[in-house]
């Protein structure tokens, strides 16, 4: 009986250890790029402009879905360079259709637009092989149908409680004793041979998150940190309760879609007076969007037609032309469109506008009526294009299911639960271990200014004025965030704080608060800790100095300077303030890498329970501005999960299967024992 037992016992080994699979993980590249850019850093750079070979942790999804790069095919690069050289190794080679279509489609899942994928570059992945996957020239062979993953295991996003030690001044910061001042499910390592601290989060805060949210706040203030004479850069609503539609969007916000036909789509919002689209062309020429005359009929929508067309190339590659006989450009007076662009993305031709849908001596857009819009496209230069490239399509905009005050824009989370819950994430940031001095001022290109120390990103896009009880929000990235000082946060870590969340909102409750007048609803005096780190490795604090007294804007005459920030040296440091700009708007230093991977599974709403210098801030929840907008308490999450030791980073994990492996021949053992 024994022998027939250890005989099945030994044939399931056999039949494991044949089936064994390997986890190799490191950074995507296109074969193309491995191919033409083996050279040495600022020889030759990829179109994306970065060196396959010595940063792919920089390479985008933008680079990786360009039409040739697909056709190439990928492959995966180490995740940390040879000492000798600084250089990355080819580990894995894709080979056949269905491996390298895994591929792409992990690469669209990360972000499925190559037009919005040019500023945050791919994360790690793991890909799941058999052990006996061929190997040559140490470059391991992947075929079929693999598995695509995050590094993380799914045990990371358990919620697990935390602790936390608070650092008075960054001097005091240290992997070895406070793990940098993060929160402890905060991963902090060294990546020497780029002279970065590498800082990886779930992303999910240590407050009540998403729950008594204000819903979009009128804000009919002007943002005040616009140079003279330009549209404000950030956070101004002149229209009212909805969100801007102008001057500022971005394509991804464009919820509805006017097909021309297989290969142009107008990607569009309509609302306070104005048309933002986004027309996707799959073309390498000029393209054009146009509006008929009031009473054109088949044959003749042209004639009469006003038109927004796009010409690469020219000085300005968007602009109106009148089509009464031929394309002719319309006086400087009528060139009046905003937030223009062109862009040719792999083989699509991406013309971006904001158009008044009533101007004097043009066409009028109707929200409610019939309009017929045309469609065509040409070759590099403006000329005639052939019956076959012209479409016209009518549209009523009063049948579109989302629009006006039923509209979101990029952040927010009260109207569409699905699409702004905050979710676990995986983020990679890298910052430099010694900023050095401050330099010249660097704009922020994506958006993201740093990291706090539970873990929560700081983000300077504009305001939404739609915040929750602790004033963050989620985006359609599903990130949890700040913009604005988030109190639950700041009062965990022993900063001074108002005693309502609705401090930002006026008396009344109907609109966003005189920004003259936000400052003081805060104490005029206090301390802050270390509540972050800014991407150039900078520190951020919170609204008070060193010497205790509330710091002030240069907007609001205070002695901080373009960039929140003020300081000598290695003494500067960025300030989240209690007027705008509320956090860094630029950075004065090298600005390091930020990547990121969006997991299945909801951040716990009352928030991950964190003790901060032997006090437990599970959720601290803030007096409501009204009764009715009072939130419940928030309950303590279980803590019913995995050691610390389970919190560990997964990069580096090559065999995971080997414990599933062992603990069944242990078993074997002991069952024979």
């Amino acid at each position: 009986m024994i022998t027939a037992k250890l005989s099945l016992l030994l044939a399931a080994v056999a039949a494991s250890v044949a089936h064994a699979e390997t986890e190799i993980t490191g950074y995507v590249m296109d074969k193309q790029c491995v191919y033409k850019y083996d050279c040495e850093p600022g020889v030759c750079v990829a179109p994306d402009g970065t060196n396959p070979f010595y940063g792919p942790e920089e390479h985008t999804p933008w680079c990786l879905q360009l039409l040739s790069c697909k056709r190439s095919g990928y492959t995966i690069m180490s995740t940390y360079p040879t000492e000798a050289d600084g250089k990355h190794s080819l580990i894995a080679n894709f080979t056949d259709v269905p491996s390298n279509k895994a591929m792409l489609n992990y690469i669209r899942k990360i972000e499925p637009s190559p037009k919005r994928a040019t500023k945050v570059p791919m994360p790690l992945v793991s890909v799941i092989v058999a052990d006996d996957s061929p190997i040559i020239d140490n470059i391991t062979q992947i075929s079929g149908d693999v598995i695509i993953k995050d590094p993380w295991p799914e045990s990371t996003y358990n919620g697990s409680a935390t602790t936390q030690t608070i650092c008075d001044s960054v001097s005091n910061a240290s992997i070895e004793d406070n793990n940098m001042c993060f929160r402890s499910d905060v991963i902090v390592s060294t990546a020497d041979f780029k002279e970065m601290f590498v800082i990886e989060s779930n992303g999910c805060p240590d407050h009540a998150n998403m729950e008594g949210e204000s819903g979009t706040i009128k804000n009919s203030q002007e943002w005040p940190m616009a140079p003279d004479d330009e549209t404000p850069a950030s956070g101004g609503n002149p229209s009212g309760a909805n969100p801007p539609a102008a001057p500022s969007f971005s394509c991804s916000d464009l919820k509805q879609k006017l097909v021309f036909d297989p290969k142009a789509t107008l990607h569009y919002q309509v609302g306070d007076g104005v048309l933002n689209g986004c027309l996707e062309v799959e073309n390498d020429g000029w393209i054009g969007f146009g509006v008929s005359a009031p009473g054109a009929t088949s044959g003749g929508f042209m004639n009469g037609a006003d038109a927004i067309i796009g010409v690469p190339g020219d000085a300005k590659p968007v602009q109106k032309y009148d089509l009464t006989f031929s394309p002719s450009l319309m006086p400087d007076a009528q060139q009046t469109l905003e937030d223009v662009d062109l862009v040719q993305d792999g083989d699509m031709m991406i013309m971006k506008f904001t158009k008044k849908l009533v101007e004097d001596g043009e066409n009028s857009i109707m929200e409610v009526g019939l309009n017929n819009f045309i469609h065509a496209r040409g070759g590099s230069s403006l000329e005639y294009h052939g019956p076959t490239s012209r479409f016209i399509v009518p549209k009523d905009f009063s049948e579109d299911s989302t629009s006006g005050s039923e509209r979101r824009t990029q952040c927010g989370g009260s109207t569409n639960i699905d699409t702004f819950e905050a979710m676990y994430q995986h983020y990679t940031m890298m910052i430099p271990q010694a900023p050095g001095a401050p330099g010249d001022a660097t704009p922020i290109t994506d958006e993201i200014v740093g990291i706090m120390t539970n873990g929560v990103l700081l983000d300077s896009h504009s305001q939404t004025w739609d915040y929750d009880m602790c004033n963050g929000h989620s985006d359609k990235k599903r990130q949890y965030h700040y913009h604005i000082p988030p109190i639950c946060y700041l009062k965990s870590m022993g900063v001074p704080t108002p005693a309502s969340d609705r401090w930002w909102i006026n008396d009344a409750g109907t609109e966003v608060r005189p920004y003259s007048e936000m400052s003081a609803q805060f104490p005029k005096t206090g301390l802050s800790p270390v509540v972050g780190f800014a991407r150039d490795g900078f520190p951020i604090y919170a609204l008070y100095g060193p010497d205790g007294q509330m710091v002030r804007s240069a907007t609001y005459e205070g002695d901080l300077d373009e960039c929140n920030g003020k300081g000598e040296g290695s003494d500067y440091a960025y300030y989240i303030t209690a007027e705008p700009p509320f956090v860094p708007t630029c950075l004065r230093g090298t600005v390091g890498n930020f990547a990121f991977a969006t997991s299945d599974k909801k951040c716990p709403e009352p928030g991950i329970t964190n003790s901060i210098s032997g006090v437990t801030t599970a959720a601290p929840v803030p007096v409501p501005a009204t009764p009715d907008t009072t939130p419940t308490e928030p309950t303590t999450p279980t803590d019913d999960t995995p050691s610390d030791d389970d919190d560990k980073s997964a990069a580096f994990a090559k065999f995971p299967l080997l414990s599933a492996l062992i603990s069944a021949v242990l078993a074997a053992v002991v069952l024979f024992i």
